[in-house]
């Protein structure tokens, strides 16, 4: 589910592989200035499919009530996406309070757009419907009561487009997350440097040190950074102890930083 997700990206290839992509495709900015054209609510880079432009074109005779569009989502974990899958949006950003909603309408619209956009492909269980900034705690407020009363509205998310926006980053904007967990390592080496113990503290950073090593021959550059970066970050604080380090000591604290020049560059 959207909500439960730790960190949510955008992810428009997912959006490409459902078959109505190739006709029905849009960015959602675009699909928002058919009944908002005189605003700009959101990203041109988040891509969608025109549901209600699909149901037009298909409807036979009486055209039913869908959901403005669909979008590309996915988990982002480890550095890259998992779980991508797609995500139904409406549009509400002409509405000025909750009066003329209606749990059978929204609930209509969810159950004809899934079976329109019914494919291979998994569409999300929430649904997400998008408010301006001034309605849409009332709408989130109506929602909880609706979601009280009809099992099918616990799947109805009531957003703002900044709010949308947050929760659809493109994965490129995402901080690296490191793999290795420095932070004991970080502990230990101040510890070492505290003690003056540099026969540990040569033996630690030339451990770690070709743990980096590994990770650059596997072209995995952001991790080598990471790892070093981090050792670098403890070796500061050799500073506290190197006025009073004696002649042998001082000349190993110059040997670990000549043969790894990063500590101190």
């Amino acid at each position: 589910m959207v909500r439960n997700a730790k960190q949510l990206v955008n992810d428009n290839d997912v959006l490409k592989e459902h078959p109505l992509y190739d006709i029905y495709h849009k960015s959602l900015h675009d699909i928002s200035l058919k009944d908002y054209p005189h605003d700009n609510y959101f990203r041109e880079d988040i891509d969608a499919i025109d549901i209600d432009k699909c149901e037009e074109d298909n409807a036979a005779g009486s055209q039913d009530k869908t959901m403005d569009a669909m979008v590309g989502i996915a988990d982002y974990s480890g550095n890259s996406k998992v779980n991508s899958r797609l995500l139904l949006v409406e549009l509400r950003m002409d509405y000025d309070s909750t009066k003329s909603l209606r749990h059978s309408k929204l609930k209509g619209k969810v159950v004809h757009t899934r079976a329109i956009v019914h494919s291979a492909l998994r569409v999300d269980e929430d649904n997400v419907f998008v408010f301006r900034e001034d309605v849409v705690e009332q709408a989130k407020k109506w929602m909880f009561n609706m979601a009280n009363q009809y099992s099918e509205a616990s799947n109805w998310i009531a957003v703002s487009p900044k709010e949308l926006e947050n929760l659809l980053p493109p994965a490129s904007s995402i901080k690296y997350q490191p793999i290795t967990n420095m932070a004991q390592v970080a502990t230990e080496i101040c510890q070492k440097i505290k003690e003056k113990d540099l026969d540990s503290l040569m033996n630690m950073i030339e451990y770690w040190h070709n743990v980096a090593e590994d990770y650059k021959r596997k072209y995995q550059l952001k991790e080598e950074q990471h790892i070093k970066n981090e050792l670098r970050n403890a070796w500061v604080n050799v500073k506290h102890i190197a006025v009073t380090l004696d002649p042998n000591q001082q000349a190993f604290k110059e040997l670990i930083e000549e043969e790894y020049a990063y500590l101190v560059s």
